[in-house]
């Protein structure tokens, strides 16, 4: 089940939802292969699918 979390001062309705950006997927990607020794690719699909 995902689970995201943050801290925030405002409330759950007044914020502003966006996507990931290249940067932090390329990152998370990185880890997954290191912890898991998953290639690009699966990787890559396991982040789009969340």
């Amino acid at each position: 089940m995902p689970l995201r979390t943050f801290t925030s001062a405002l409330g759950h309705g007044d914020v502003v939802r966006v996507p990931p950006s290249e940067a932090y997927l390329e990152t998370m990607a990185t880890g997954l292969g290191e912890v898991f020794g998953w290639n690009s690719e699966r990787a890559q699909a396991y982040l789009r699918g969340l």
